[in-house]
């Protein structure tokens, strides 16, 4: 099922299928994990765990400008796994959380 919200720029449905995956090795391509369609939620907030449930990154998404770029304190994470938890923050709409891959 498929559960559409209201957004800020009219009904959108939720992003499940957003990049699992990106490189921010600073090669011009996807250096950082865009998430298309989530600034239409002006209420987001977009959240990265690593495996042992560590917030590495904790932010509003407003565009591809404020993207996570795979850092965490002004360093690389490791290459691995990551959990990615969006909070639509809209009226009858909760979380969503898929698994992200980092690599170099």
């Amino acid at each position: 099922m498929i559960v559409k919200a209201v957004g800020a720029y009219g009904t959108v449905p939720p992003l499940t299928d957003f990049n699992n995956g990106f490189s921010p090795n600073g090669d011009g391509t996807a250096d950082t994990l865009v998430i298309q369609g989530l600034e239409a939620y002006v209420n987001n907030v977009v959240k990265i765990y690593n495996l042992s449930q560590r917030l590495v990154f904790s932010a509003h998404y407003g565009g591809p400008g404020n993207a996570w770029d795979g850092t965490h304190k002004g360093r690389r994470v490791p290459v691995g796994s990551y959990l990615c938890v969006i909070d639509y923050n809209e009226p009858g709409m909760g979380q969503e959380a898929k698994m992200i891959y980092v690599n170099y």
